[in-house]
């Protein structure tokens, strides 16, 4: 999630050579959305013993789609809005893809890219709507849409109130969570909910991280990114204090007997998180320098996904 597309973890910048379309989907982060899915898969596969696989694999397109939809998209109401334009020091992991700014795609092309990858992940969303009892994968999809496309879209523009964070948080784990039970075992469960909330979190945490290095380019343009509402200074607090509340609802679940024991493996990736507020904390406004934080916070949450997707599928 790159913080000027504010959706999910993003780099601003793919392989060198790649066509401009592709550099604006961000492929490689796209994780940030799938691991939901992977653990609501797992949940689904820990309740019965099994999962409808082809239902699976398309929860995992449907929703990485939305998630690419949803970046494209911010990259161009960021543009609008001249917050990747006032972006001076950009990072692989902050300031948007770039494309735009460095004249590869036309502002009207990348709205364009997003309706399409909207526009395939509605399709996908209405057959499992249409093999699943209810209407409920449908409205699960209507507030994943609405909460990426008005991230950075006017009139809502959540990000500039102030509830970027909150509504990533729900939008990337408890929402794609409950959407892949619901298709694969036509419920949401315990343990669905306190696992998609402590994903959710750690999600959150990755677009925290990834706004810090914006925070000049975030503060003139009056966006109400936490970084901005708290200062660089003691940015690191609000980080430690994300992912300890993520892993303490993770331990709250266990001991709650919402997740299996075995779940607590996810624990593992709690050093990551710490080196990384360290890191924070010492080069708070050295855009350059934050680069590794950002990585190990992303590779906090996925090893943390990995794991407790693993602990809560195979649990005795």
């Amino acid at each position: 999630m790159s913080s000027s597309s504010n959706t999910a973890p993003s780099g601003s910048q793919a392989a060198p050579g790649a066509p401009a379309w592709l550099q604006q989907l961000r492929l490689p982060f796209v994780s940030a959305s799938l691991m939901s899915v992977v653990y609501g898969g797992a949940t689904a596969y820990h309740a019965a013993g099994a999962i409808h696989w082809l239902k699976f694999a398309l929860c995992l397109v449907g929703v990485g789609l939305g998630q690419l939809a949803s970046n494209v998209a911010n990259d161009y109401f960021d543009h609008l809005s001249g917050n990747d334009e006032a972006n001076a020091n950009p990072t692989p992991f902050s300031g948007g893809s770039r494309v735009i700014q460095r004249g590869l795609m036309s502002p009207r092309a990348v709205l364009m890219e997003a309706i399409i990858c909207f526009a395939a992940a509605l399709a996908i969303g209405l057959y499992l709507n249409a093999v699943t009892p209810g209407n409920t994968v449908l409205w699960l999809g209507v507030a994943g849409f609405l909460i990426g496309f008005f991230y950075t879209a006017s009139p809502v523009r959540l990000v500039y109130r102030g509830l970027g964070e909150l509504a990533i948080a729900f939008a990337f784990g408890p929402l794609p969570v409950a959407g892949t039970q619901i298709v694969l075992m036509g419920r949401v469960d315990a343990a669905g909910i306190v696992g998609g909330i402590v994903l959710g979190l750690l999600v959150a945490l990755i677009l925290y991280a990834n706004e810090i290095p914006d925070y000049p380019a975030d503060r003139a343009v009056d966006k109400k990114t936490l970084p901005v509402l708290l200062g660089l200074r003691t940015s690191w607090v609000g980080h430690v204090i994300g992912f300890g509340s993520a892993f303490a609802v993770l331990a709250f679940g266990v001991a709650a007997g919402a997740l299996p024991v075995s779940a607590l493996i996810g624990l593992a990736a709690l050093p990551l998180g710490v080196w990384a507020a360290v890191r924070i904390r010492r080069h708070p406004a050295e855009p350059q320098a934050l680069i590794p934080a950002c990585g190990l916070t992303i590779l906090m949450h996925a090893l943390a996904a990995v794991l407790l997707s693993a602990g809560v599928a195979f649990a005795a």
